[in-house]
């Protein structure tokens, strides 16, 4: 099977129009036109205005999709953000891999995101004329005679012939054929930059995203609604990424932040791989004819968003034994970023114990440029009154006898 077929293998139909199943109920009850075009005129609302649907805390991936999927139901919606301060979007590869880990399986939630996510996508590049989404080939590389027996097993399971096959040597790129591995079908990288830049001049044209530091104890609570600064809302939805632990609302969730550095280097190898993506656990990703991105390191301590040089020297090695005798070439960029993983792997989705009117959005981990999409909708359907919210991903998973007021 050749690799030049990774989205088509799946056997999904791409162009088809964004929904999700689980919002159906929904669907029945708002004018199309506002769910497809999200840009419509009727959607767009000043600032200045003094009572608004909904103030979104945060715009990385995780608020850009759920402020715009508010948006295209007709809610007035607002942003508040810090220009991006330490967002650990901006630093993703973007990377949508459907089968993962050690255990080589499929990704969380796989069947039921994958396809609103490629979709959404694609309508988002319709809405706003711009490339986001880049299909590619995925290489995994075994790691051992175990690994490869792992994947041999999923070769014969037919909940993975759509998702993965065998790779003879002569599939290999020329710089691998000293290498084995298998095809990952269906991966893509999303462009997180370009997407957030874009989100934002949404935003910004619609006169609802408001740049400035948020202080939550500029919280009051009256009847009915919150007020913050000079505006009152029905509902406050955080959706802050790893900067939720500073959260006195609910640092109480048990995050696991972790920290994760990646290099681009200016290389022929880019060429050399025929547009594959290469991984092994570290990664190796060509953006164009001349540029790869290597990824990505996991630490504790310290959490910051500070490259760092043992980081670099690490990438760089992982890089050198992902493809022997590469080009090393010119490192040109090196970011950090701290990514807002949960204990449990599962997203925080849901609404304070004490404070309904106030959620979360956020903990979508390295896996936000999948999850993020289809849960969007699912959480704007849940704040419609038009379903109930996913156990997987409510908060109320865990006891809360110690959330604070």
């Amino acid at each position: 099977m050749p690799l030049n077929a990774s989205l088509r293998n799946s056997g999904l139909d791409f162009h088809s129009l964004y929904t999700s199943p689980i919002s159906v109920k929904c669907l029945l009850a708002l004018d199309s036109e506002k769910l497809i075009n999200p840009m419509s005129a009727s959607n767009t609302r000043g600032i200045t205005q003094s009572r608004v649907d909904v103030l979104v805390v945060g715009q990385g991936i995780a608020g850009s999709w759920l402020a715009y999927q508010l948006m295209g139901r007709g809610w007035n919606v607002h942003i508040v953000d810090a220009a991006h301060q330490g967002s650990s979007s901006l630093v993703a590869a973007g990377i949508i891999n459907p089968i993962t880990g050690k255990r080589i399986a499929k990704s969380w939630q796989l069947d039921a995101v994958y396809k609103p996510a490629i979709a959404a996508y694609q309508a988002l590049e319709q809405a706003f004329g711009q490339r986001y989404i880049h299909p590619c080939k995925l290489i995994r590389l075994y790691k051992n005679d175990e690994d490869k027996k792992r994947a041999e097993a999923r070769f014969e399971d037919v909940d993975y012939t759509h998702w993965m096959h065998p790779l003879s040597k002569e599939a290999m790129p020329a710089v691998l054929k000293k290498r084995e591995g298998f095809a990952i079908d269906g991966a893509a990288w999303v462009d997180m930059p370009a997407l957030l830049e874009s989100f934002k001049k949404h935003f910004q044209r619609q006169d609802a995203l408001r740049t400035d530091t948020f202080n939550h104890t500029d919280l009051n609570f009256t009847e009915g609604s919150i007020a913050w600064q000079d505006t009152c809302y029905k509902w406050v939805i955080f959706c802050e990424g790893h900067a939720t632990v500073h959260n006195p609302l609910f640092s109480w969730l048990p995050f696991k932040p972790a920290k994760g550095e990646i290099l681009s280097l200016q290389t022929p190898t880019a060429a050399d791989l025929e547009g594959a993506l290469i991984n092994a656990g570290p990664w190796c990703l060509p953006i164009n004819k001349d540029t790869v991105k290597v990824g990505a390191t996991y630490s504790w301590d310290p959490l910051d968003c500070l490259p760092t040089e043992l980081g670099k020297t690490k990438l760089l090695e992982d890089y050198n034994k992902l493809i022997p005798g590469a080009v090393t070439g010119t490192v040109v960029e090196h970011k950090a970023g701290i990514r807002p993983s949960t204990r449990d792997a599962r997203p925080f989705i849901g609404f304070h114990p004490k404070h309904p009117a106030l959620g979360i959005f956020n903990g979508f981990g390295s896996k936000g440029a999948l999850l993020t999409p289809y849960y969007s909708t699912h959480f704007a359907d849940v704040l419609m009154g038009c379903v109930s919210l996913d156990p997987e991903v409510n908060i109320n998973r865990y006891d809360t006898p110690h959330a604070p007021c």
